[in-house]
């Protein structure tokens, strides 16, 4: 198993429910945690695909990990960690192994002593306009300029910015310490249009310089620019950010990670499959047998053997995650990934 994905990096269901008291003390308050079921008013409206609260957090092992390069070999993550001490599981009856427990949970303390750094940022929303040609597109950044990095979401030609997954993984990533952007692909105009005409569904050269243009506006802006970029793509979205990749590149802009949630890869084109060289994490369902098999097709035509490529599946779970802690799971095997790289 690869070290960096293991027992003691694993993010329990726990820190979601309660993550200020968990990571950074009862009193520190700074970043709050809501409920994102709701599609907080104005603007974009969420399409069916992505409606409904995200789903209830609680206790599950039902997620599978893969770490092998040609991402087809499944390995068990594992049981939930209790955070107070990793090895209460191992614990036997003599001192030895009690003293081991006592310096594993030093060595806890020290890692959330680390994570207070993050968890105690203030994050600034704001509501934007991010310009595309002659029209705009509408947005919302939360920043703070020492955060991680910056995590872009993309949806899917349907949804918006008020997809209430994306909302839910959003302020997760926030209380890990990341500023998001969530902007919408298309104007209230053409959404109207494509669900007469579904013209842009399957525009990936349109999507990807929606995307492009929320790049610039982020290497644009003074209080952005410096941070690490990293796209969150689902559905459609996932394959713009593919289709995008090369165009962000070429003018210079560094990307640090790209993750898929359910993307629709079989859109890509091969140009484009071969040429990544960005480091991804692809998450699908079990039981979302098309996008899963059409994912690994995907990584399998990826040409660069050094490229850090995975695939996380998420047994019993279906394309838009519904099932009980199918989403949670998602959001911490994300974090795992971006946790591994070197930002």
């Amino acid at each position: 198993m690869d070290s960096n994905y293991n027992n003691n990096n694993f993010v329990s269901n726990e820190i979601i429910n309660n993550i200020n008291d968990i990571l950074c003390g009862s009193n520190n308050n700074n970043i709050s945690s809501s409920n994102c079921g709701s599609s907080g008013g104005g603007g974009g409206s969420s399409s069916s695909n992505e409606t409904g609260s995200a789903p209830s957090i609680n206790n599950n092992n039902n997620t599978f990990y893969d770490t092998e390069k040609n991402c087809f070999s499944y390995i068990n993550k594992g049981d939930e960690i209790n955070l107070n001490n990793n090895n209460n599981n191992n614990n036997n009856n003599n001192n030895n192994n009690n003293n081991n427990n006592n310096n594993n949970n030093n060595n806890n303390n020290n890692n959330n002593n680390n994570n207070n750094n993050y968890c105690d940022l203030k994050f600034i929303k704001e509501y934007v306009t991010i310009k595309s040609e002659e029209i705009y597109l509408e947005g919302i950044v939360n920043f703070n300029e020492k955060s991680k990095g910056i995590i872009i979401f993309v949806h899917g030609i349907g949804s918006s910015r008020f997809s209430p997954r994306n909302l839910y993984l959003s302020k997760y990533f926030q209380n890990m310490g990341y500023s998001t952007l969530l902007f919408d692909i298309l104007t209230p105009q053409e959404e109207r249009l494509n669900n007469i005409t579904g013209e842009f569904k399957y525009n990936l050269n349109f999507i990807s310089n929606r995307i492009l243009n929320a790049t610039q506006f982020i290497i644009l802006n003074q209080k952005l620019k410096n941070l690490d970029l990293i796209y969150f793509g689902s559905s459609t979205g996932s394959a713009g950010i593919i289709e995008c990749e090369k165009k962000v590149l070429s003018l210079g802009i560094k990307i640090n990670s790209i993750i898929s949630r359910s993307g629709r890869l079989s859109l890509c084109s091969e140009n484009s499959i071969k040429s990544i060289s960005t480091r991804i994490l692809l998450v699908c369902g079990g039981d979302d047998k098309e996008t899963l098999e059409h994912n690994k097709i995907f990584l399998n035509k990826i040409n660069n053997n050094k490229l850090e490529k995975k695939l996380a599946v998420i047994l019993n779970a279906t394309h838009l995650f519904p099932e009980e802690n199918a989403l949670e799971n998602v959001a911490s095997i994300s974090l795992n990934f971006l946790n591994s790289s070197n930002l």
